[in-house]
């Protein structure tokens, strides 16, 4: 048995062992989260599996693919958290393999477990396997496309129709995820190699065909299946979102330019900092090893840049730069250690500051009421106040998590600027402990103060069979966390809400909103009841012999 295959499966499991336990710990969190999750909890509940549905309606802003992954995990462990998060997971574990033994085939095994290392050593990275988000899978897709194009234009590869059929698969498999941006990506990034290299080794013309039926058979088949039955306004409505979110902010997350390169750089940590040396150009003795370094390095580039141009700015948005990136950091860990290089002293202090930042802000999440219980709130928003003065236990690990995680952070940095190699896998080692920490003791409690509350309101909704929607704010979880069985018994010309507040309906309604709008709910939905309120959020009621309040 090759000594690949067994370390590819000890790779594999040992993943599973650090991403499958503890996924359903914590509630899912609004919006993403949620949003899929219920897409396919209402794919099982429909038994319609061709169509994307949230609240019952033609959702069309994703493709159905990843909703079919969380579709088939939830009739395994049921409709719950961990089913939504358990095929990010396995994401996880197969990324970890294919970094391996690509890793392996252009460089050595050396340098392959340093890139498994470095994957697993920054908190990002191994949150997003034990998220719910669609990411992972898209970007795992995307990478493998532009991997298959890599060894296509490698001056040393023989098998040109193989790899440029798997890249147009797995390409097509990201349109399928996500959408169009896996290609956008793709195209970039091979646009600026030939631009670099002059144009040499330029695709001909039977290969760019192969690769867009390819692309096309795969990524446009569910298109296609709307289009054959009748429901063409399905493509057409994808392309308008997606064109949409390049222009303009449509979920409500307009920053800086800068905003993905502070994401990277913090909450990348240690691995952003390790990949600053491989950045410039290097000289790695062999022409194989120069090309895959110079694609990591465009491919790095162009994910950034695009998405810092690209209007709409979420933290997992530049999640597809975590292949180059620790790709970069493993290459500079795996100089260090053959050619006894030491880390640079800028690059020590900046990681020591960066460290001081992490570790304070880990410090002060447990103190979190106390502070609240300080400051006037009257001058900030009462919501945050209501949120942020909360009574949550915190353990004694999440209290000495933050300081211990600078001193040994200051330790290992000092050391590996003093030519102390070995000492980065500790570095790595306190890296996945601290996501460990944070993903495990930290997550929950934080999810009490930013969204419990809101979550147990839906929940009493549905235990009691009565009807729940939220009022003057957007959320899916009372979709979810109320298990809504079906679309309301309404006037088609009726949005939801409108109907429960002010409709002939035949059970009471709960209502879920924001205290800041309290007054104004009531006075303009006199009809409402206040029953609860709690952690920012107030529960109204509306009994089913009351109506006509408000527009």
């Amino acid at each position: 048995m090759k000594q690949s295959f067994i370390h590819s499966v000890l790779i594999f499991l040992g993943a599973l062992m650090l991403f499958v336990p503890f996924l359903g710990e914590v509630h899912l969190f609004d919006w993403d989260e949620l949003n899929f999750a219920e897409a396919a909890r209402e794919m099982l509940l429909t038994q319609n599996y061709a169509l994307v549905q949230i609240n019952f309606e033609t959702f069309l802003e994703k493709p159905p693919l990843f909703f079919w992954m969380q579709a088939i995990s939830m009739s395994i462990f049921g409709v719950n958290e961990f089913a939504a998060r358990f095929p990010n997971a396995i994401c996880g574990a197969v990324t970890l393999v294919v970094i391996y033994n690509i890793g392996r085939r252009w460089f050595d095994t050396r340098l392959a477990w340093w890139w498994v290392l470095t994957y697993l050593g920054a908190l990002l990275p191994v949150l997003y396997f034990k998220s719910g988000i669609i990411d992972p899978w898209f970007n795992l897709f995307i990478f493998l496309g532009v991997y298959y194009g890599i060894r296509f234009t490698s001056k040393y590869q023989e098998r040109k129709k193989r790899v440029v059929i798997m890249s147009g698969f797995f390409l097509g498999l990201a349109l399928l995820i996500k959408g169009p941006v896996g290609l956008l990506v793709f195209l970039l990034a091979g646009a600026v190699y030939f631009v670099v290299k002059r144009f040499y080794g330029f695709p001909r013309l039977p290969h760019i065909l192969l690769f867009l039926a390819v692309f096309f058979l795969t990524g446009e088949s569910w298109f296609l299946y709307h289009a054959a039955t009748g429901t063409p306004e399905v493509v057409a409505e994808f392309i308008r979102v997606q064109s949409n979110l390049f222009s303009s902010d449509v979920a409500g997350q307009a920053q800086p330019f800068w905003y993905h390169f502070v994401v990277i750089l913090i909450g990348c940590f240690p691995i952003s900092l390790f990949a600053m040396p491989a950045v410039p150009r290097m000289r790695l003795q062999t022409y194989e090893r120069d090309h895959f370094h110079l694609w990591m390095k465009i491919l790095f580039w162009v994910v950034l840049i695009l998405f810092s141009i690209v209007k709409t700015k979420i933290v997992h948005y530049s999640s597809m730069a975590y292949f180059p990136l620790t790709f970069l950091a493993a290459l500079t860990l795996y100089r260090f250690e053959t050619r006894n290089r030491r880390l640079h002293i800028g690059l020590t202090v900046l990681g020591i500051l960066i460290a001081i930042l992490l570790g304070a802000t880990y410090s002060a999440l447990p103190w979190i009421n106390v502070w609240g219980a300080r400051v006037n709130w009257s001058e900030i928003d009462a919501f945050t106040a209501a949120q942020f003065t909360q009574e949550v236990s915190w353990s004694v690990l999440t209290r000495w998590a933050g300081p211990v995680f600078v001193l040994l952070s200051i330790v290992f940095l000092l050391g590996l600027s003093a030519g102390k190699v070995s000492w980065v896998r500790y570095q790595l080692l306190v890296g996945l402990l601290m996501s460990l920490t944070l993903i495990i003791h930290i997550t929950p409690q934080a999810e009490i103060y930013l969204q419990r509350s809101a979550i147990d309101f839906y929940k009493r909704a549905g235990a009691e069979g009565a009807y729940i929607h939220p009022i003057g704010m957007k959320s899916y979880g009372y979709l979810f966390y109320s298990e809504k069985s079906g679309p309301l018994p309404k006037p088609d010309d009726m949005r939801d809400g409108k109907w429960l507040l002010t409709g002939d309906i035949d059970k009471p309604a709960y209502f879920v909103g924001r205290n800041t709008r309290k007054e104004k709910t009531l006075k303009e939905f006199p009809q409402l009841q206040v029953v609860d309120e709690k952690g920012g959020y107030v529960l109204y009621y509306r009994p089913i012999d009351q109506g006509l309040g408000g527009s």
